[in-house]
């Protein structure tokens, strides 16, 4: 009897344990996502970026907040820059695209040229639970084209990883599609970001010659 009690308290235990931990990831992420504007909490400067011919100031928006001129311009550009690639891999939808941008969850960083006051460029992200893990994950980083080649989609990756980190995540993990090559090398040999253990091309690694469409990549801030 004694060699099962043992047993029923460890499964206790590691259950309670389990629990506490889940709950608090829970008020890691909870917190994170009350935090009304995620660049207020980083020095000033980092709202701006004056390099390489650009004046950008940055802003915050969360889904709640966007105007539809904002909305529409974030849908717009998502659609110009990755329709095509879309197209050639798991296809094109517009309807799943506004919804995954208009979540509740989710939130923007919007460049805009100090100039003219348009906006240029934006990541939109959201902090969630991933594989049991607190992560800032990009949904999409998207700068337009005449800007493009400037260190601005850098800039805002970096800027990413320092709200990552004042917000407590572990890592930051976006999805790349496999043939969107450009920007894998960006990932990969710029910013130092590796293929996620959960990324198809290793948890499925089983299935022998498969090509997959996509990969998850992350690194790890905290």
């Amino acid at each position: 009897m004694s060699g099962k009690s043992t047993k029923g308290k460890e499964k206790k235990a590691a259950r309670e344990k389990e629990q506490q931990k889940w709950k608090e990831q829970k008020l890691i992420l909870d917190s994170a996502n009350k935090v009304e504007d995620p660049l207020a909490m980083l020095l000033p400067q980092f709202s701006k970026y004056d390099r390489n011919g650009l004046t950008i100031d940055l802003k915050y928006y969360s889904a709640e907040n966007l105007t539809q001129n904002l909305f529409d311009f974030a849908f717009q550009l998502v659609e110009q820059n990755m329709r095509k690639l879309y197209e050639e891999s798991w296809g094109w939808n517009e309807i799943e695209k506004k919804r995954e941008l208009k979540e509740s969850d989710s939130k923007f960083i919007i460049a805009f040229d100090r100039s003219s006051s348009l906006p240029v460029g934006l990541v939109n992200f959201r902090f969630v639970l991933e594989n049991n893990q607190e992560v800032f994950y990009v949904y999409e980083i998207q700068i337009t084209e005449q800007y493009q080649g400037k260190g601005l989609g850098k800039y805002l990756m970096m800027l990413s990883e320092f709200i990552a980190i004042k917000q407590k995540m572990k890592k930051i993990m976006l999805t790349v599609l496999t043939n969107n090559k450009r920007v894998v090398d960006f990932y990969k040999e710029k910013l130092k970001y590796e293929v996620d253990e959960y990324s198809p091309t290793i948890a499925n690694e089983a299935v022998a010659g498969e090509d997959f469409m996509y990969e998850i990549l992350s690194k790890a801030v905290r």
